[in-house]
């Protein structure tokens, strides 16, 4: 690990383990060897590096960070619909 992250920052994240059981170590290590030198397509909201990873650790690629931004999009959306709403009906 330290080869790849050199003097980097790092963290594990384990924080779904009590959503979803992770899958045994060696299995992830194999899934994960069979996708070396591999291209993957990566998109921010449906694949991103939060997805690959909770797909080899759990089985389910999800990302609560876009989760997370996802609501926070959709409350700004409903706030401006709501403030349109009031400045029509305050015109009429």
């Amino acid at each position: 690990m330290w080869d790849v992250v050199g003097k980097d920052k790092w963290k594990i994240n384990n924080s779904m383990d009590r959503q979803y059981e992770p899958r045994p170590a060696n299995a992830i290590v194999e899934d994960a060897k069979a996708l070396v030198g591999k291209e993957l397509r990566y998109d921010l909201v449906s694949f991103n590096c939060e997805h690959f990873v909770t797909k080899l650790r759990y089985g389910v690629a999800e990302s609560p960070q876009v989760e997370l931004a996802e609501l926070f999009v959709m409350g700004g959306v409903r706030i401006l619909a709501q403030a349109i709403r009031d400045t029509v009906a305050h015109r009429n």
